[in-house]
């Protein structure tokens, strides 16, 4: 597993500062529909590390690129019709321009988390009732598939080949 440090000529990227603390510490849990507290059967073993790739969703793609390769001095690697892509420290950082595919509907911030096998890791999560959000997707020596928290909030899987 690969563990990430964002950070990009010494600013740490504001939005993201939150993952140092969990949001929820010392508030009180809050019970969650359909989900019980009492022990389950044992299910398939899930691994993740700490997320290796971040894409955000933007409103206004051009403007976005621009301070993050501008105004934070963001390395960028490539760019396409509607996507962009910036090294940090070694590690994918991805915007996106809001579009059609649900995935990429509305504006927010995507965690990505690599896992060994693709296919069952995908199958535990929809086992665990995670909605999934498409299909298994290939490209440029990987796959990936999106999927809901239970607030709605996207994140990725992704295997290396």
């Amino acid at each position: 597993m690969t563990t990430i440090a964002v950070y990009a000529s010494g600013v740490l990227i504001a939005a993201l500062a939150g993952w140092g603390a969990p949001p929820f510490a010392g508030v009180p849990a809050k019970p969650v529909a359909g989900v019980s507290d009492a022990p389950s059967a044992p299910a398939p073993t899930l691994q993740l590390g700490w997320p290796i790739w971040i894409g955000i969703v933007c409103d206004d793609f051009e403007g976005q690129r621009r301070f993050y390769r501008d105004v934070l001095g963001l390395r960028e690697t490539g760019h396409g019709a509607g996507w962009a892509w910036f090294d940090l420290d070694g590690k994918l950082l991805e915007l996106f321009a809001k579009s059609s595919r649900p995935q990429y509907a509305r504006r927010g911030v995507t965690v990505g988390f690599v896992v060994e096998e693709i296919r069952a890791a995908r199958a535990t999560l929809i086992e665990r009732h995670v909605t999934p959000v498409g299909g298994i997707e290939h490209g440029s020596g990987q796959a990936w598939a999106y999927f809901k928290d239970g607030e709605g909030n996207l994140f990725e899987i992704v295997q290396h080949h």
